[in-house]
């Protein structure tokens, strides 16, 4: 499953869909912007392009060491690595939530900095909705470029494992997901997180429900 669509109260405000998203074979990658960014959808989308780019892009050991290489060619194209422009160009574009999954032979790994969530199957095929959440102020990794009052230590990536002796499939998916992990819409997602065939698809009910989507929403399952 993979879905990317606009939320409704960034289409009333006139904001582009922010979210944006790389999936390729055992990899799933979010990036999930900033809404007072200015243009954090220029940044969400570099940083998926070029990371799509990487020959280790593969390996969850390869990851962090990546993301600091994407960063740092995507910030190159500012001539600068200090000062209120530099600073500026980072605030406006690069403030984005950054959530990968990658399945392995055992397991599934999920590495992420920012807010969102972790959608799991277990082996009851039970559906659960794992809530990445830091209030109105999530960390960056960006942060780490610039002088700031909101993080001022160096923040990293944190890691989730599932076994997959108990879960069947792990997948992820940017805070826009909320109304469906919140149960706040009367269609149920479960039957498409576990195969189940249905005479809806996960585009039409959201679609179908669009007012209760605020928040862009990316789902790769």
């Amino acid at each position: 499953m993979q879905i990317c669509r606009q939320g409704n109260g960034h289409y009333l405000s006139g904001i582009n869909n922010q979210d944006f998203f790389f999936a390729e074979k055992s990899v799933k990658l979010i990036t999930d912007g900033c809404s007072s960014g200015s243009f954090s959808e220029v940044g969400t989308r570099l940083f998926c392009q070029l990371f799509s780019t990487l020959e280790t892009r593969f390996e969850v050991d390869k990851f962090e060491e990546n993301v600091k290489e994407v960063f740092a060619r995507i910030c190159a194209l500012t001539g600068e690595d200090s000062g209120e422009a530099f600073s500026n160009f980072i605030i406006d574009n690069m403030l984005f939530t950054i959530i990968a999954c990658f399945e392995l032979e055992d397991r599934f790994i999920v590495k992420f900095i920012g807010d969102g969530y972790i959608i799991t199957v277990n082996a009851e095929n039970l559906v659960s909705f794992i809530r990445l959440n830091y209030g109105k102020a999530p960390p960056y990794y960006s942060y780490n470029m610039i002088q700031t009052n909101t993080y001022p230590s160096e923040l990293g990536f944190k890691t989730f494992e599932f076994s997959k002796s108990d879960f069947k499939k792990v997948g992820i998916a940017s805070d826009g997901v909320a109304p469906i992990a919140e149960k706040r819409i009367s269609e149920s997602f479960d039957d498409f997180f576990l195969g189940k065939k249905s005479i809806y698809t996960p585009e039409g009910i959201i679609k179908a429900n669009h007012s209760s989507f605020y928040d862009d929403v990316t789902i790769l399952f």
